[in-house]
Formats: C-alpha cells, structure tokens, sequence
C-alpha cells in the first residue's frame, strides 16, 4: 500500500516516527512535494477563508497526493501531553478536509493521537491501527518501541547545535515560531538562510531541552496548556534568560490564536528584563519577500547599534522593583 504523508504542519516534527511505522508495516511511503506557489494556491482555493496560513497549505498538500497513494495520513491531533492541548484546527483537520470537498473518507487514514489523560496513551491510535495489520500484540509493541526511538534520536539531534553555538563566537539570531513556519522555506521566504548570508547563525526551539522549556514555563504564575505554546515561550524565555542569541524573531502566521497570546507574553518579559532585540513577522498569503527583506534589514540594523552604541536602552535603567517578584 502506498500511503501519501502531506509535507506541511506537524510533519516538520514527527516524521521520523511516522517513517518508521509505516515502513515497519510494509508500506510505501509518498510525501507531497515541496511547498510552491501553486501547492499554496490550491490550498487557499479549498480551504476556508479565515483559517491560518499553514491549515490552508495543509490542505495543498494533501490535494498534491491526491492520485498519487492509496491512502493519505491525516492525523488526529487531540493532545500529545498530558493535560495539554493543541491547536483546535489540527483536532478538526480530517472533518475540514472532508467539508472542503478537498478527499472522502476511504482516502484518508485517520489515526487519532490523544494523550491528554496520560502521555503515554497517545500512542494508542497507532497500537490500534497496527495491531489490525500485523495481529501479533508482541511485534507491535516493537515497532511502537522503535518509533519512540526514532524520534528520540531526531529530538538529540537538535539539541547538538546548541552545545555547537555555545562554543562559538558566532552572532546567533532566534527565529521562535512552529515548526511547520520555521523549516518551510517557502512559506517562510528563506529567512533563515537570508540570515546566514549576513553572518548570523540561527536557533530553533527545538534545539532547547526539554527541561530548560518546562523550567521557564513552570515559573509563570498561571499554567499554558497548549503545547506548542509552551514550548515557543520556554525555548525563547531560556534564550533570553541565557543570553544565548543576540536578538529574536517572532515568526508567526496571521490569525493565530496561539501565537498571540505567546507573542504577547515573551514581549512583556524581554521589554521588562532583557532588552534583547526582538521583532515579530506576521506571515499570510499576501506576505512578499521585498516586506520581509526591510523588516530583516531593519531588525539588524537595531542589532549593530546596539553593539556599537547601545541606543536601544531605556534612559531610565532597569525596573529593579519589578525584577525581584521574576528572579
């Protein structure tokens, strides 16, 4: 069986799992091909208009496979930790395909992940689905095993360049946003690579342990529970913290409910705290490279003053009173 995996949304963070439980079954796997202009326009066509960028990319994509598998995994995100949730629109994503008119049901594979009473359990849907397949309890628990692990090692991975930058005299740049906008190139427009041509190198949150994420997060007085959300806000609460970058970008996608609590948030605490150069590029289907090149052009400018004169520091000096009830 070929079964198609659209190349947007979580993608970007768990296909190393996905590959390995779908070849394990014996499966063919296609991937859609790299987001274009053309993916997107099909998208923004079948999607509904007040959706966010990356839902309507998703939906390109999967009209991309369309013909091209047998089936095409759409997964059901409920909860991937314990009382923590993701964004509604990834729960809802197979009955908006469906809705859209964009695949029927006999062409999807639904399998729903959901670990909002215990983490552990979000692998059921998978243990269901193979076990129907291979019918043998043993095996399955083996290849569920091996998918664990093959995300494991993709997330150690990541957390490599840190330890690299740490020893290094490079001038590093934050790009804080999901993983379907930060390693889309298109979407995006390169930004990473438009910093890297100008001498910077770039973090992710994904190269943040996960223990220095759930430190920060644990310090707020109130608990996130979205939980890419909280991973945005303890990865860049740890740089800032840290003093690991010389200035962040906030990227995120227009109509994002998430992000503008998040974006919100990590302003408050650098404009209070830290007074790292910080800046917030808003992404839809209108966004053009010339907007995002001035806004880099301009966001770096603000980095080599300060360097050089430190003009971005407030006259009046850090909120010492206020520091006190954070540190």
């Amino acid at each position: 069986m070929k079964i198609g995996i659209p190349r947007s949304l979580l993608y970007y963070d768990n296909y190393p799992y996905w590959e390995t439980f779908f070849q394990s079954l014996g499966y063919e796997l296609i991937l859609s091909n790299s987001t274009t202009k053309s993916v997107l326009d099909m998208g923004v066509l079948a999607c509904v208009q007040d959706s966010c960028i990356p839902v309507k990319l998703y939906h390109g994509h999967v009209l991309n496979l369309i013909g091209r598998c047998d089936k095409v995994f759409v997964p059901r995100f409920r909860s991937i930790e314990r009382r923590e949730f993701v964004c509604p629109k990834l729960i809802g994503l197979p009955e908006m395909l469906r809705g859209a008119g964009v695949i029927e049901d006999k062409e999807m594979l639904v399998i729903d992940i959901d670990g909002y009473k215990n983490s552990e359990e979000r692998h059921k849907g998978f243990v269901k689905y193979a076990i129907r397949e291979k019918k043998n309890k043993k095996e399955v628990n083996e290849l569920i095993k091996n998918c664990e692990l093959s995300q494991l090692k993709y997330r150690e991975s990541q957390l490599v360049k840190l330890k690299q930058l740490e020893n290094s005299n490079t001038k590093i740049i934050a790009i804080i946003g999901h993983p379907y906008l930060i390693y889309d190139t298109y979407i995006n427009m390169g930004l990473a690579e438009k910093l890297k041509k100008v001498g910077y190198e770039v973090l992710y949150p994904e190269n943040i342990p996960i223990q220095n994420i759930n430190y920060e997060c644990n310090r707020l007085p109130k608990r996130i529970f979205l939980s890419y959300g909280r991973r945005l806000f303890g990865s860049a609460m740890d740089m800032m913290r840290n003093y690991r970058v010389d200035g962040i970008i906030f990227l995120t996608s227009f109509g994002c409910g998430v992000d503008a609590l998040i974006g919100e948030l990590l302003e408050i605490y650098n404009n209070r705290y830290f007074n790292i150069p910080y800046t917030t590029l808003v992404l839809d289907e209108h966004t053009g490279q010339g907007g995002v090149k001035t806004r880099i052009e301009a966001f770096l400018d603000m980095i080599r003053w300060r360097e050089k004169d430190g003009t971005d520091i407030s006259p009046y000096g850090p909120d010492v009173y206020s520091c006190k009830s954070f540190f």
